[in-house]
């Protein structure tokens, strides 16, 4: 079946979307999430929800199965190879099973925490590829904080110019200028704040657990005086 590609102002939307072109039930569908619905402010759709879907491929009958069954069904005096019998009487076919779930029966036996020790392993594994996450660079963080404040100050009617400055090493103080900047200050910075606390959250979002460092945003400059 071919993959159909569908979009929606969220996830769930596009996947239902999808369900609907192809005429089937989520657990009769598989999906590839394309991109996440990204929001602007006051929570505007930028751009929509992409996903991939098909009708899920039934999974076909292994080939072992296959051979033995054509193995089971012939042999002479119709029996089949698996179940001969030896000198003795007994069934060769299930001397052999029998065998088999004994080795298997004592492999289980001797090792009952073998399932524990791989669950430990893999956990081992999820926690080092979260610390190795790379640390995101604060020019980029403070390119993605400009960015945030402009788009905010075009619905503030006004537009805005940025000074970097390096405070220290692990800190950038991004400066806004602007015409009627005083908008985006408040009364007493309380706008202010809470624009910087907005970017906060912002390059949280985008850094993840690799983000390290500080960026601080100062409207009008008023921090500086």
């Amino acid at each position: 079946m071919e993959w159909v590609e569908t979009t929606g102002k969220t996830v769930h939307d596009a996947k239902e979307t999808a369900l609907d072109a192809l005429g089937v039930d989520t657990d009769d569908a598989e999906f590839e999430i394309i991109n996440d619905a990204r929001t602007g402010l006051f929570g505007r759709v930028k751009e929509e929800a992409r996903v991939r879907a098909r009708v899920r491929p039934t999974t076909p009958r292994a080939k072992d199965d296959r051979r033995r069954r054509r193995r089971g069904g012939k042999g002479r005096g119709g029996q089949g190879e698996g179940s001969q019998r030896t000198p003795n009487g007994k069934n060769r076919g299930g001397q052999k099973a029998e065998n088999r779930g004994e080795s298997r029966g004592s492999s289980r036996g001797a090792n009952p925490n073998q399932g524990n020790h791989h669950e430990k392993n893999t956990d081992k594994g999820k926690q080092k590829n979260v610390s190795d996450e790379p640390t995101m660079p604060l020019e980029e963080q403070a390119d993605i904080a400009e960015a945030f404040v402009a788009d905010l100050a075009e619905n503030f009617g006004t537009t805005v110019t940025f000074d970097r400055e390096q405070v220290a090493d692990d800190e950038i103080r991004v400066t806004v200028s602007g015409e009627n900047i005083g908008r985006m200050i408040g009364q007493r910075g309380t706008t202010a704040g809470a624009i910087d606390e907005l970017v906060r959250t912002v390059l949280q979002r985008h850094a993840g657990s690799g983000r390290g460092g500080r960026i601080r945003v100062d409207m009008g400059g008023v921090r500086a005086r």
